[in-house]
């Protein structure tokens, strides 16, 4: 049986996208393990009704596709992205800092828990910094012996005096 290249590419297509002729433009496949339908695939098979087939916004919605989603307006298909330029986002920052800046209290703080937050810092911190001396005397004392660790602890403080310094 001999057929045509055209044949060919008829029964090719037919065995892709069945009896798919022409038209729209097929759908991406999805994974239909997937609930609900990814939006942009309801966006183009909302197109598909309404154009296509003469649908009704209402009708479209009563689709299985579009229930299971939760979409009540067609409105939310749209892409949410927002384009700001750079003047807008300038405002934005600024009435944010303003907003702030009203909030804030006479002492400076915006939480009511603020100050116990810090005198809990400072608690573990001292904490730290006095786990940290005698670690620093029990090691220069097993290094250095009763008379080297004497000069190793004095670097060791000295060490962390600067970091401190830096730190500021």
């Amino acid at each position: 049986m001999k057929i045509t290249k055209n044949q060919l590419r008829r029964i090719i297509k037919e065995a892709q996208w069945g009896s798919f002729t022409g038209g729209a433009a097929p759908l991406d496949l999805y994974d239909t393990s997937e609930d609900p339908v990814p939006k942009d695939q309801l966006k183009k098979i909302s197109d598909i009704f309404i154009n296509d087939m003469g649908m009704s916004p209402e009708e479209v919605l009563k689709k299985p596709e579009f229930i299971e989603a939760g979409i009540t307006d067609l409105t939310q298909l749209d892409e949410t992205k927002m384009k700001i330029t750079k003047r807008q986002l300038k405002r934005i920052i600024k009435e944010e800092k303003q907003k702030l800046l009203r909030e804030m209290k006479p002492d400076g703080t915006i939480s009511d828990d603020e100050a116990d937050a810090e005198v809990n810092l400072m608690m573990q911190v001292e904490m730290t910094i006095d786990e940290l001396i005698q670690l620093i005397v029990d090691e220069a004392a097993g290094i250095g012996g009763p008379f080297r660790r004497a000069g190793i602890k004095q670097r060791a403080l000295r060490l962390l005096a600067d970091k401190i310094h830096g730190a500021r």
